[in-house]
């Protein structure tokens, strides 16, 4: 996995040819570990559910390590209404 490129990443780099020569000699997609502590814990949980639903034959994600990942209850708190009043919820994926 391509750091900062979450599943647009995985799925970019998911074939065999791909276009940067360090990816295709280095990288096993079939042994992905994602790790992220906070905000990245969110994050890295997220990237592994959307690689996941998109179905990507090549890519198999082994290990998820989060620590401390914050996700919200069913319902805001009224301190997270404030700071994204447009947010539908805690599925929201702009969150």
């Amino acid at each position: 996995m391509i750091h900062g490129q979450g599943s647009c990443g995985s799925r970019r780099h998911s074939n065999v040819m791909d276009p940067n020569p360090w990816i295709n000699e280095y990288a096993d997609l079939g042994r992905v570990i994602l790790a992220g502590e906070s905000a990245g814990g969110t994050i890295a949980q997220y990237v592994a559910v959307q690689t996941g639903a998109a179905g990507l034959p090549a890519v198999a994600i082994e290990r998820l390590l989060i620590v401390h990942p914050y996700f919200w209850a069913k319902e805001p708190d009224k301190f997270n209404q404030y700071i994204c009043p447009t947010s539908s919820g805690a599925d929201d994926p702009k969150l």
